[in-house]
């Protein structure tokens, strides 16, 4: 069983109990996914890949911390040294990758800003964002209230989308915007209504999931230079779901 040993934090000691209540998963400004303790990045980072499965994870009550992702299979063992030297055992990292069951990455949650840093809202929407709209002309956002917008979501313009947990029917603040990778709004037009996208040209896959045709389709996102998109709506939620190229299966 492989072993990661988590270092000592500026030389700070903490009691068994701190190191077992202050244990999170986050996104470090290096762009890797650490674990956390008292608000500390330890260990060693993992890449994060939007396109073929961030990592995504939680510790519960038993402090047995779940992750799923790019990650090699296998249980690792979380400890924690301390400044006398003595090691806590903090609990066991278990990987689901070996699960058969198919997997998907939600997009929303793992969507970007121009800068390529986690696009998160001011009350901690992972993704998305409430009380903004996008310009279909611009593709820029604005202030409004009741409706939210997501970051950018990396496609290309064969990508096929599927949603779930989106309403798309109804007025015109509910639509999507292609960029290039400059996160620069493409040129080839105005973003399309989500109704246009995902209602009479998309798929009803059932379980409440509707796929477009490739993007390409859509006159808008038929360019080479589409790198991105970002959806607004009136109802994306934490329930939300979009991905790129994947079945969504229960």
């Amino acid at each position: 069983m492989a072993e990661t040993e988590i270092k000592k934090i500026n030389g700070r000691t903490l009691s068994d109990e701190n190191v077992r209540t202050t244990i999170t998963l986050g996104i470090h400004t290096d762009g890797l996914m650490y674990i956390f303790i008292d608000g500390k990045p330890v260990g060693v980072g993992v890449q994060q890949s939007v396109q073929s499965g961030d990592v995504f994870g939680n510790v519960d009550s038993n402090n047995t911390i779940t992750l799923m992702g790019n990650l090699p299979n296998g249980n690792y063992s979380i400890k924690y040294e301390k400044d006398d030297g003595s090691v806590v055992e903090i609990g066991d990292l278990v990987l689901a990758n070996s699960d058969p069951t198919p997997k998907y990455t939600n997009q929303i949650p793992v969507a970007i800003n121009a800068d390529k840093t986690p696009f998160v809202g001011a009350n901690g929407e992972k993704g998305y964002k409430t009380g903004f709209r996008l310009s279909l002309s611009s593709g820029g956002e604005s202030a409004q209230d009741g409706t939210e917008v997501t970051g950018f979501i990396p496609v290309t313009k064969n990508s096929v989308i599927r949603i779930k947990n989106i309403a798309y029917s109804g007025d015109t603040t509910r639509g999507m915007v292609g960029y290039d990778a400059n996160f620069t709004k493409l040129t080839t037009g105005n973003g399309a209504a989500l109704n246009a996208v995902f209602g009479t040209a998309g798929t009803d896959e059932g379980n409440g999931v509707t796929a477009s045709k490739a993007l390409s389709y859509y006159s808008h996102f038929n360019s080479d230079s589409l790198a991105y998109i970002r959806l607004c709506s009136t109802d994306i939620n934490e329930n939300s779901i979009l991905t790129v190229d994947q079945a969504i299966t229960n």
